[in-house]
């Protein structure tokens, strides 16, 4: 009978493969973690400035909206050009690009945020709806 050669090697290179594709395999699931937990902080941060400029407006006096209003869009968008926090500014990226809308009607109010995560990344929105008195 032959001795069968070689055939340690071929079932260790076998189960380094095996072990190779699970660790690309957990390597990918926690770079989609962490994307989305990047995503999740983005909409917290949306929806925290959304409720600001509705109890901003809330107390504030009619005369005073407009520029309430446009202090608040200031925040939103508090990242520079190069898609940098500026310091001590809420805000989040890419939202210069596509502005807060504030809607009026009567006491009802709704604040939409737009953002983008990333350059060229999908457009995201919050939207909040409010009265004010």
């Amino acid at each position: 009978m032959r001795k069968a050669r070689g055939f340690a090697l071929l079932d260790a290179l076998l189960g380094i493969l095996i072990f190779s594709i699970g660790i690309l395999g957990l390597v990918g699931a926690q770079a989609m973690a962490m994307k989305a937990g990047g995503e999740s902080q983005f909409r917290l941060e949306a929806t925290q400035l959304a409720t600001s400029a509705i109890s901003a407006l809330r107390i504030a006096q009619p005369t005073a909206i407009p520029s309430v209003v446009s202090a608040w869009r200031a925040r939103v968008t508090g990242y520079d050009g190069l898609g940098n926090r500026i310091a001590g500014v809420d805000g989040l990226p890419g939202a210069a690009g596509t502005p807060p809308v504030i809607a009026i009607v009567g006491q009802e109010v709704t604040v939409t945020v737009f953002w983008r995560s990333g350059a060229g990344a999908d457009l995201h929105q919050v939207t909040v709806n409010g009265t004010i008195d």
